[in-house]
C-alpha cells in the first residue's frame, strides 16, 4: 500500500484524468496470484452453459458468453471492486453514495462481425434532466490485441444514450483510446462517453465489468424489468473482515435497491413466454417419451404373441 500522502496525489491525477477524458487506466490493482486465481474461476464458468446450477455461462447473443454475479465466485473479485483507489475515485466522481450496482464479466467470441458499434450507456429514467454520473470498471483476465475496447475521449456527459455511426465520429477519432492490453489490465470510464467493443476479434477475450452509481438514481424501466443494478449476490464467508467503506461499496445494508425491485409488479413478457416455451419443450419430451414407451410395450406384446416356429 502507498503512504497516504502518495496514494493521494495518484487518486488527484487519476480523477483529472477521468473528468477531462472520460475514461483513465489504472495501475495494477492485483498480483499475478490473484489474476491466476480469477482467470481460473472465470473460465470454469465460460466453458459450459449454466444449465440447472450457478456454474456457467448465459448466451445472449451469439458472439458473447455472459457471466453474472462476479462478486459471488470468490473473494479476488470482491477485493478488485473495491479497491481502495477505485473506491476513492468512484467516491469522488460520483459522490458518497457510489455503490456497486453490477457485476459480471463475458467471453467475447473470435468474429470478422461487427456486432456491438459505438454507442453509450442507456441505465438511468430518461425523464431526468441531467445525465447522472455512472462509471465502469474494466479488468481483462486475458492479453487483449485483437476486439480491444474504443473510447472517444472527452464525449462523457453531453448526450443521452445513442448509437453512433462510423461518420457520427469520423471527427472524433484523433481522441480515440484503443485498449490494446496485457491480462491483469484496469481502467474506469465514464459510460455516457462513446465506446464501443472493436473488430475482428482474432483470440477469445474475457474481461470483467464492474458498475458504480448513485443507487437512488431511477432506473429506466427496461433495466428494473430486466433485472438489473439489482442488490449484488455475496457469499457470506467472503464478507466477515470487510472495511465499514468496502461493506457500503458493496451495498450491504444500504436497501435502496431492493425497494426499487420489490415494487416492481408489471409483468416480464419475455420472460413469460420463454418459461412458456420451456414448460412446452417439457411436457413435449414427456409426450415423446410415454409415446416412445408405449410403442416398445406394445410391439414386445405383439412380438410375445407370434406363431412360435417348432423345430424337429
Amino acid at each position: 500500500m502507498k503512504p497516504a500522502k502518495e496514494m493521494t496525489v495518484l487518486t488527484n491525477d487519476l480523477l483529472a484524468t477521468l473528468e477531462r477524458d472520460g475514461i483513465v487506466e489504472l495501475p495494477m490493482l492485483l498480483d499475478a496470484h490473484a489474476l491466476e486465481r480469477m482467470q481460473r474461476a472465470f473460465v470454469d464458468r465460460v466453458e459450459h452453459v449454466a444449465y440447472n446450477g450457478e456454474r456457467g455461462y448465459k448466451a445472449i447473443d451469439p458472439y458473447r458468453r455472459f457471466v453474472d454475479d462476479l462478486c459471488s465466485i470468490s473473494r479476488d473479485y470482491i477485493d478488485v471492486a473495491t479497491h481502495p483507489l477505485v473506491a476513492e475515485l468512484a467516491r469522488q466522481y460520483i459522490g458518497d453514495d457510489a455503490m456497486i450496482t453490477e457485476a459480471k464479466g463475458w467471453r467475447s467470441l473470435p468474429t470478422h462481425d461487427d456486432f456491438h458499434g459505438w454507442h453509450n450507456d442507456a441505465w438511468y429514467d430518461h425523464d431526468l434532466e441531467d445525465v447522472p454520473r455512472q462509471l465502469k470498471l474494466a479488468v481483462y483476465l486475458s492479453d487483449v490485441s485483437s476486439g480491444e475496447f474504443h473510447y472517444i475521449r472527452g464525449t462523457h456527459g453531453q448526450r443521452r444514450h445513442a448509437h453512433f455511426s462510423d461518420e457520427d465520429v469520423s471527427g472524433m477519432l484523433d481522441r480515440r483510446l484503443a485498449m490494446k492490453a496485457s491480462a491483469g489490465t484496469a481502467f474506469l470510464f465514464d459510460v455516457s462517453g462513446i465506446h464501443r467493443q472493436s473488430f475482428p476479434i482474432l483470440e477469445d477475450r474475457d474481461v470483467l465489468f464492474f458498475v458504480y452509481n448513485n443507487p437512488a438514481v431511477p432506473l429506466q424501466d427496461i433495466d428494473v424489468r430486466a433485472n438489473r443494478y439489482r442488490p449484488l449476490m455475496l457469499r457470506a464467508s467472503d464478507l466477515g473482515d470487510l472495511s465499514p467503506s468496502r461493506a457500503k461499496l458493496l451495498g450491504i445494508g444500504n436497501t435502496t435497491l431492493a425497494r426499487t425491485f420489490a415494487t416492481l409488479d408489471e409483468p416480464d413478457t419475455m420472460r413469460d413466454f420463454i418459461d412458456r416455451a420451456h414448460h412446452a419443450l417439457i411436457k413435449g419430451t414427456r409426450l415423446v417419451d410415454r409415446l416412445d414407451r408405449r410403442a416398445k410395450m406394445i410391439l414386445s406384446k405383439a412380438s410375445s404373441l407370434r406363431p412360435r416356429v417348432r423345430s424337429w
